[in-house]
């Protein structure tokens, strides 16, 4: 009889807290959080509070209005109902043990996976480690990259992350004999060839092969070009020009010489410069350039802005040219061959471009001309002397081969320049793999991605597949 009531009790609290998990892991899916100002006491189903305490209890309290059993759960006169923060808790973590085993074992299934791994800090400042791993599912072939854990650390030295890093791995189950690649930033502690996170690694496990993310790799060939000091004044002149706009009332400017526009344009605000992902910057320059009329119209003094609007046509083109790149590197099913191809195909259009400059630049050139006219600006040449070392200094009187020859071409040849010689590395990584792939399967493979994305590669926008 003891035991029958014991069983009874437990089939009874596994019902009761069933609507509980669920809840947490609604929030959990929808990345929304648990708790709120007022997370404690009682749940009084039918009554509407007039303050909201929290996403998790008002999910409970509206699913009790058509749950019976939830409703008797929340109305009884019990102390352990499974609502407190520490039950919260204790379900949260039984949920992470239950996902990260159910990876762990397709890992070890795989027999090869690669560990990704990133150095950040959280909204409270806590350093800590990113863990992912990369993986084939045997069962479906397909590419995984599954997240593992945000591991806390207070040594970021190479060795003091690779350690961190395997004792991590080993802990969650993971066999570090099936380890074959990482693939990390090319921040000095994590791709040092001697002390880097790679070169510890690698000193136990030989077959863990180290690649420099392509991702970040064009993010650094976008970043370098950017340097150019008529680009970076440009993208100045951008940022400087969204912050002041970021104001209430001087927003309310530009937003209602937008709303009264009868061109009706696609948007609606300007948009910040990205820091660290310059390849992005190209969504704040393009709706700069969608907006510039209204913006213009919303300055009283437009002096300024004279030689601006070459600089901002020559930077849509470029981070067009990248942005198709960036989308297909970031994807989960591309692989190193695929990355090194479509760089190299990328390589041959701005080529092809600079080859072409002086027709390519004719195009920009005369599209700002027009805005030019539109509000009366004289297009001029900056004023240069025979002795000129700060700036570009040409011997011409047409602001058209000015702007090619000091701007759009020098851009042309940095990215080109960059794209060619950060991509090497991964060349070489590749060359040991050629004797996998058939002549045919390499061809057909590569021309697959490519004409999917080459249209995109010519007009500048991002690649829809």
């Amino acid at each position: 009889m003891i035991q029958t009531e014991r069983m009874k009790q437990v089939l009874e609290n596994r019902q009761n807290i069933k609507p509980i998990i669920e809840a947490i892991m609604l929030c959990g899916r929808q990345n929304m959080p648990l708790r709120g100002h007022r997370d404690w006491g009682r749940i009084h189903v039918d009554d509407t509070l007039k303050n909201n305490q929290g996403n998790f209890r008002e999910i409970i309290r509206y699913r009790a209005q058509g749950d019976d059993v939830l409703r008797t759960v929340l109305d009884s006169e019990k102390t352990i109902k499974y609502l407190s923060n520490t039950s919260q808790n204790a379900i949260i973590d039984s949920c992470n043990s239950v996902l990260l085993s159910k990876i762990v074992a397709s890992v070890n299934k795989a027999k090869c996976f690669a560990v990704l791994a990133d150095e950040t800090s959280d909204i409270s400042g806590v350093e800590q480690v990113s863990l992912c791993v990369r993986y084939v599912d045997l069962d479906k072939l397909e590419l995984h990259e599954d997240f593992l854990q945000f591991i806390p650390t207070n040594d970021t030295t190479g060795k003091g992350q690779a350690n961190l890093i395997l004792e991590n791995l080993s802990t969650f189950g993971v066999e570090l004999k099936y380890l074959r690649g990482q693939g990390y930033d090319g921040a000095a502690a994590m791709s040092g060839r001697y002390k880097g996170v790679q070169a510890h690694i690698k000193k136990l496990y030989p077959s863990a092969i180290y690649v420099h993310c392509s991702a970040h790799l064009l993010n650094l060939v976008v970043s370098k070009s950017c340097s150019l000091q008529p680009i970076r004044n440009c993208l100045g002149v951008i940022s400087k020009t969204r912050d002041f706009f970021v104001y209430p009332k001087r927003k309310s400017v530009l937003t209602q010489k937008i709303e009264n526009s009868p061109d009706n344009p696609s948007k609606k605000t300007l948009k910040r410069c990205c820091e660290t992902r310059w390849i992005e910057s190209y969504h704040s320059v393009n709706d700069f350039l969608e907006l510039y009329d209204f913006v213009v119209e919303s300055l009283d003094d437009i002096s300024t802005w004279e030689d601006v609007r070459y600089k901002w046509k020559i930077l849509t083109k470029r981070f067009g040219f990248g942005l198709p790149l960036s989308k297909q590197l970031q994807k989960i099913n591309i692989d190193l061959r695929l990355a090194v191809k479509l760089a190299h195909e990328t390589y041959k259009e701005i080529q092809a471009y600079r080859n072409d400059a002086e027709n390519k630049f004719e195009k920009i050139f005369k599209e700002a001309s027009k805005i030019a006219d539109n509000f009366q600006v004289e297009i001029k040449i900056p004023r240069t002397s025979s002795r000129q070392t700060l700036r570009v200094n040409i011997n011409t009187t047409s602001a058209e081969e000015y702007y090619r020859v000091s701007v759009f071409i020098p851009y042309l040849e940095s990215f080109a320049n960059e794209l060619k010689e950060r991509f090497i590395d991964h060349e070489t990584t590749l060359n040991s793999f050629h004797s996998l792939f058939s002549k045919e399967e390499l061809d057909n493979d590569f021309m697959t991605l490519v004409n999917n994305y080459q249209d995109d590669l010519e007009n500048g926008k991002p690649a829809i597949l």
